[in-house]
Parts: structure tokens; sequence; C-alpha cells
């Protein structure tokens, strides 16, 4: 799991310097989430992803809003900052906003599941592609 603070003014920059270690460490196959307080196409989500040799998988959708404004606009108008990365054998699935349960973010539901033979994807869509594959048979 992973929680970035604020980007600039604020500490993310560095606390992302100081996760270079562990991310580094992490293991052929691995799989992490969590509030990133930056959207998937931001720096900070590209370099988190290439510090632990991961993939982003693709945005389920916007899961935060400031409390100041109305709750009903997060799903269509707030900032997809919640994560999920993955590396090796894990094939993503599918990913799901949940229904609001109380927190300034919506939950996220990911499921994956680990590749048999333990291969890494041929590329870093394929995990994300896995779901659609699996309804319309194998590619050929």
């Amino acid at each position: 799991a992973i929680h970035l603070s604020w980007p600039w003014p604020h500490e993310q920059y560095w606390q992302i310097g100081e996760l270079a270690e562990p991310l580094g460490a992490l293991g052929e196959t691995a799989i992490m989430a969590g509030d990133c307080n930056a959207v998937p196409w931001s720096a900070a989500v590209r370099r988190v992803a290439s510090l632990g040799g991961l993939t982003v998988m693709p945005s389920a959708g916007p899961t935060w809003i400031h409390r100041k404004l109305p709750d009903f606009l997060r799903r269509f108008a707030g900032l997809p900052i919640d994560q999920v990365f993955s590396k090796g054998g894990v094939m993503i699935l599918s990913s799901t906003r949940l229904e609001d349960d109380g927190s300034d973010h919506l939950p996220v539901l990911v499921e994956f599941s680990l590749r048999p033979d333990g291969r890494e994807p041929e590329d870093e869509h394929e995990s994300a592609l896995a779901a659609n594959n699996l309804s319309t048979g194998p590619r050929g």
C-alpha cells in the first residue's frame, strides 16, 4: 500500500525519493495500491511506477473531490488520485468504484489473478486488457 502526501508545495516529491529503495526492492511479482494524491498521467505516478518497475492500472475513474463541493459530483468531476500498480505475474482483471462509505475517497475494488506460469505480460497493457480478452476469447 502507498499513501503519498499532496504535491508541491507539500512533501510529495521528497517522499517519493525516500521510497526509492523500498520500491526498488519489490519482488518480481507485486501489486500495490493507494492514495497517490496524483492523477495517473502525473510525473509523480510515473516516477513511482518507474522506481518500482511497475505498470499503472488504467484509472477506475474519479475517486476524490474536495469536501466543500457536493459529494454527488465526485463520480463525474472528481480527481482519479487512487492508483493501482502491478508487475510480474499479476494480471489485473477489473476495477470498479464502489459506493460512498463515508470517506472523502470512493473505494476501488480491484480483481486480479496470478499467472500460473508466473510470466510477465507481453506488453504493459496486457494486464489491463485481460478482462476484455476473457470475454471475447483469445487474441488471434
